[in-house]
């Protein structure tokens, strides 16, 4: 995908590598939208120079065949589409990319267990250190989620997400003894940007088929990644969708984690429920994660449980008839 500024001296050639996420697949097939489509109008219309996104994925591949297979000139996926494998496109492009992302693993995060989530992490991370070692700034992706996954995949994916994090950050401190030989590397979870939300085809971000994006979905992961990619090519720092960092109430009193949310103003109920249905409806709450977790929200914090503690957590009426949650 081409965005050229006529009256723009600067290009910009990114690279997009990885899995059917990356290759835009929705509506079984039917329908094509990369991410890096969007990602090149934005970063253009941003930058106002001239940005070359070279698009590649392999539908249903899983990560050990794309390291396998990353020297060939041909890899055939589950669809029969034929695409280079990493390796090679590095080193045939007919320039060098400025900045190569990858995202992959999603076709194994189906059988993720506590007992191969290393030797995953350890793969996915190989790739990541492809372009690294031909020189090349890397934006490292996590796979994305999905929202058929049920909690306990979704706690075990976010775990995923932290590995491979910690990967980005052990070459980002090796990095450090020597930054002009050693290119840049940042790592992004997609699921700060996407959130699980529900699998309702074209009017939202995830695909009927609950494994992909819509094309809306992948024009907004498209959009916001922009921002990432801008900041590897600039040696800026990156952004953050999230900050815990302590604020002050109107005591001048710091808060952090759990207290942040508690400092926020209280919301006004839209619906039965409050505004939760609300919120399934904007994305922001998955059906696919217990709501009653949410219930910790609500209690003392000298009562919320450390991990492997169990509470039990009660509605108590007073005379009033004001429901009170204690544990």
């Amino acid at each position: 995908f081409k965005e050229v500024v006529a009256d723009s001296t600067r290009q910009y050639k990114i690279l997009c590598y990885g899995d059917s996420h990356t290759l835009g697949m929705c509506a079984l097939g039917k329908v094509y939208e990369p991410y890096g489509r969007a990602l090149a109008a934005a970063l253009s219309e941003d930058l106002g120079a001239s940005v070359e996104v070279v698009v590649a994925g392999h539908y249903a591949l899983p990560i050990a065949e794309l390291l396998a297979q990353r020297d060939e000139d041909e890899v055939k996926d589950g669809l029969g589409n034929l695409c280079g494998g990493l390796g090679h496109l590095l080193k045939t492009l007919d320039r060098p990319p400025d900045v190569v992302l990858v995202m992959a693993g999603a076709n194994d995060t189906g059988t993720l267990t506590g007992k191969n989530m290393e030797e995953l992490s350890d793969s996915i991370s190989r790739l990541y250190a492809l372009p690294l070692a031909h020189g090349f700034k890397t934006l490292a992706l996590a796979p994305l989620t999905r929202p058929s996954q049920k909690a306990a995949s979704l706690v075990r994916r976010a775990r995923l997400a932290k590995m491979l994090s910690w990967w980005v950050d052990d070459y980002g401190e090796s990095r450090s003894d020597d930054p002009e030989q050693l290119p840049r590397a940042a790592f992004v979870d997609p699921a700060t940007i996407l959130l699980p939300g529900p699998a309702d085809g074209a009017d939202g971000h995830w695909d009927a088929d609950t494994f992909h994006l819509t094309p809306k979905g992948s024009r907004f992961l498209g959009r916001k990644l922009a921002d990432y990619v801008a900041a590897l090519l600039f040696d800026t720092k990156m952004p953050t969708e999230y900050s815990d960092e302590a604020i002050e109430n109107a005591s001048g009193v710091e808060l952090r984690g759990i207290e942040v949310w508690r400092a926020r103003p209280e919301e006004k109920a839209e619906a039965y429920l409050g505004d939760v249905e609300d919120d399934f409806a904007r994305g922001e709450l998955s059906r696919r994660v217990p709501t009653r977790s949410l219930a910790l929200l609500m209690v003392k914090p000298e009562d919320v449980p450390c991990v492997g503690q169990e509470a039990e957590i009660f509605l108590s009426r007073s005379a009033g008839d004001a429901g009170t949650l204690a544990a």
